[in-house]
């Protein structure tokens, strides 16, 4: 790892970072991932095949993995468990699953490098090898999919932030998900709702929030949308929401009526700058 960060910390851009070091044939971790890969496991096709399913999405279901990766089930379990022990990969369940006997786990890539590789520069190597432009394959099959992609480690580290400024109410903060409200799934236009933070103490959510890494200011609707839909899915489910703080993070801002709205209703805003001020003083 600090290898890694000693070469993305060179001078230049983002853009001349990934394209000289991760998508030219002749960048130091253009191989990095297969290589480190290769030296630890045996029939590494399988292994690919399920790494690279996974690094699609933020996080998969079993059944979703099975089928992108077209690994049988009753082997992808044995190879799972090895990239788990290895670090690679891991197994999460929603906010207030019983641990270790959850049926609702998801599964996500779990190393960034070897994410970003297996969904960026894996599928286009041999292409990249020979005659595909590392920039022109940055600019069409990378940089358009890097909001998306950030944004799920972005919500990693706002968790992570949540647990330090919460942590004397709260025991652990994770994201959730789960049915949506049984009027809403009996009207056909909502079956599944999802919560990006949701700190826990027991039974009792303490602090309910979303996450944004958009180029655009957080717009009111998403607040519209936790409380009509997201926090009484979360109640229905058996939770106590009753002293919930709700709280927004956003990379670009909060638009003027949810600022207006928050500062009504004691919603807490927080922006990035806070986010990284605080991280660099961990």
């Amino acid at each position: 790892m600090p290898r890694y960060l000693n070469l993305l910390n060179r001078s230049g851009t983002l853009k001349s970072l990934i394209c000289n070091l991760l998508l030219s044939p002749d960048g130091t971790l253009f191989q990095e991932p297969r290589t480190v890969l290769e030296m630890e496991l045996t029939e590494t096709a399988v292994y690919f095949s399920l790494i690279e399913a996974l690094a699609q999405k933020k996080a998969m279901e079993w059944g979703d993995l099975v089928n992108e990766s077209a690994v049988d089930s009753g082997s992808a379990s044995k190879y799972m468990s090895v990239l788990h022990d290895l670090g690679i990969v891991d197994r999460v369940a929603p906010a207030f699953a019983p641990r270790g006997r959850s049926r609702r786990h998801r599964y996500r890539v779990t190393d960034q490098l070897t994410r970003f590789w297996f969904r960026f520069v894996f599928p286009y190597q041999e292409a990249l090898s020979s005659d595909l432009d590392s920039e022109t394959h940055y600019a069409r099959n990378v940089a358009p999919y890097l909001p998306e992609f950030v944004s799920a480690t972005f919500e990693d580290v706002c968790r992570a932030w949540v647990s330090r400024a919460y942590q004397h109410t709260t025991d652990s903060v994770e994201s959730w998900w789960g049915k949506a409200l049984n009027t809403v799934r009996a009207a056909g236009s909502r079956t599944t709702e999802e919560i990006d933070i949701v700190g826990s103490h027991q039974r009792t959510a303490t602090v309910v929030g979303e996450v944004k890494w958009t180029n655009s200011p957080m717009p009111k609707s998403v607040l519209v949308d936790l409380r009509t839909f997201k926090i009484p899915a979360l109640e229905q489910a058996g939770i106590d929401v009753g002293c919930a703080e709700i709280i927004l993070i956003s990379r670009s801002g909060f638009s003027r009526d949810l600022q207006a709205e928050a500062s009504a209703t004691g919603v807490r805003l927080v922006d990035l700058d806070e986010i990284v001020s605080q991280a660099d003083h961990k």
